[in-house]
């Protein structure tokens, strides 16, 4: 017994001492140093996806790196920002040999306020999409800068995946875009930013990890915190599962560690985490274990993917906008397969609130709405409808006819006749079968009210979560 127990504990032995030198191996130390010109930055987190560092009062780090890790980089810190290379920020350096990885950072506003603009799915497959995205998007997104700029000391720009349609080519162009706006870019992997001839998540992203660097990484605005994670796992040729990993889970909550109680965090990926169009799946793969590591935290998520618009309640505090896409459907038409109107989402952090409105392109900011006559719609044909696209539950959406309240309308499903129409006209006018994937997708953001036979003018009045009325006044034809 003596003799099993003395093998044994030699077993065990051996086996904690080949798990240590294999942890050695898998890792090695890097130094470096954290500044902006002659100050050096105490503080700073530093990481390589895996692990982290912070650095000290002489700003500098030491750290062990994975051998399997691509990039060494920087959660840039309140007040300052990392430099920008085409718009995009460069907060990162590649793993080489070397052992040293010094960053240099710019400073930035240390104002608390600031203003995030969020767009999902530019999605360009060609040159023409991306002439598109030029003469439709670019104008009305420099127009919305320049009105944020007298506000807002810190802009920043987030694109929420499928910045291209399999077409890497077009990436430097993007960039080139981003960079006209003057104000950080920071870019989310999507299903269509991968190289898809490539076999397995890793080699299918190395273009996107080429142009952009890391696809999970972090940084701070005015004491907040955005986080940007991967959520698809690719295989090849387009097939890919939407999910976080185990690693993105215990990266996540070793961030966690380094940022204050009191911090917002914005969560961004390109697939929403709360899948509304799947009840039988009705979330992100690992999604509730990533909400879990967030749990009791101030956070938000941000997603795109469905080229569709909706405001999710995680639960009963935490929001996801699932935002619709900047190239409409597709750049075949300039509504989304749910009516919304192409565009993206302006988020504000004002004296400590926070607030938003979707942008539609081509629109002023207050055009938060379209109202259809009755015969419009195909489900509801007496009625007056109204898409409200970026309704939530903490919206009111109320009627009157002729002058005279009457009161709530009813939330439907439904689709968009203008939508209808759109994708009509490039397709079924034309004797061609409409794609499955650009169908008119139903919606509950929609509400109807039936007027009276004899009534004349029906008025639509709107009132959004942060107390802003519109209106929109609409004569019966009859």
């Amino acid at each position: 017994m003596f003799m099993k127990r003395l093998i044994c504990g030699k077993m065990v032995l051996v086996a904690v001492l080949s798990l240590a030198l294999s942890s050695l191996a898998e890792a090695r130390e890097v130094r470096g140093r954290v500044h902006c010109g002659r100050t050096r930055l105490e503080h700073v987190v530093v990481t390589d996806g895996k692990s982290f560092a912070t650095t000290n009062s002489r700003g500098c780090f030491s750290m062990e790196v994975a051998d399997s890790a691509d990039f060494v980089y920087v959660v840039t810190p309140e007040g300052y920002a990392a430099p920008r290379v085409d718009g995009i920020p460069v907060f990162y350096q590649r793993v080489t040999d070397a052992d040293r990885y010094d960053f240099e950072l710019v400073r930035s506003s240390r104002s608390k306020d600031y203003s995030i603009i969020a767009m999902a799915d530019p999605q360009a497959a060609n040159e023409k999409h991306f002439a598109l995205f030029q003469k439709k998007v670019m104008p009305d997104l420099l127009a919305t800068i320049a009105g944020q700029k007298k506000t807002f000391d810190q802009i920043i720009g987030i694109v929420l995946g499928d910045i291209v349609w399999d077409n890497m080519n077009l990436v430097p162009a993007f960039k080139k875009e981003f960079a006209r706006t003057e104000i950080p870019v920071y870019p989310v992997i999507g299903n269509h930013d991968y190289v898809k001839e490539a076999q397995g998540d890793y080699e299918t992203a190395q273009g996107y990890r080429q142009s952009f660097g890391p696809e999970n990484y972090a940084f701070c605005i005015g004491g907040d915190y955005v986080v940007v994670l991967d959520d698809i796992v690719y295989d090849t040729q387009k097939h890919y599962v939407e999910s976080f990993t185990d690693e993105q889970i215990r990266w996540v909550s070793g961030l966690l560690e380094y940022i204050p109680e009191e911090s917002h965090i914005w969560l961004c990926m390109h697939c929403p985490m709360r899948r509304w169009f799947s009840p039988s799946r009705p979330w992100l793969g690992k999604g509730r274990e990533m909400l879990e590591v967030l749990e009791g935290r101030d956070y938000t998520v941000l997603s795109g993917h469905t080229h569709i618009n909706n405001v999710s309640e995680l639960d009963s505090v935490h929001l996801e906008h699932n935002i619709a896409a900047a190239c409409g459907a597709w750049w075949v038409a300039d509504h989304c397969t749910d009516g919304t109107p192409a565009g993206y989402k302006v988020f504000e952090k004002k004296e400590g609130k926070l607030s938003w409105h979707y942008k539609s392109l081509g629109k002023e900011k207050d055009f938060q709405m379209e109202v259809f006559l009755p015969g419009e719609s195909e489900f509801h044909p007496d009625a007056v409808i109204a898409n409200i696209w970026d309704h939530d539950s903490r919206w009111k959406v109320e009627w009157s006819q002729d002058d005279r309240a009457m009161g709530a309308m009813e939330q439907v499903t439904e689709i968009s006749p203008n939508y209808v129409r759109e994708i009509n006209a490039r397709y079924t006018d034309k004797g061609k079968m409409i794609p499955r994937f650009k169908m008119p997708h139903n919606n509950t953001h929609y509400f109807m009210a039936v007027p009276s036979p004899d009534a004349k003018v029906v008025t639509v009045i709107v009132t959004d979560r942060f107390g802003k009325e519109y209106r929109e006044t609409v004569e019966i034809g009859r």
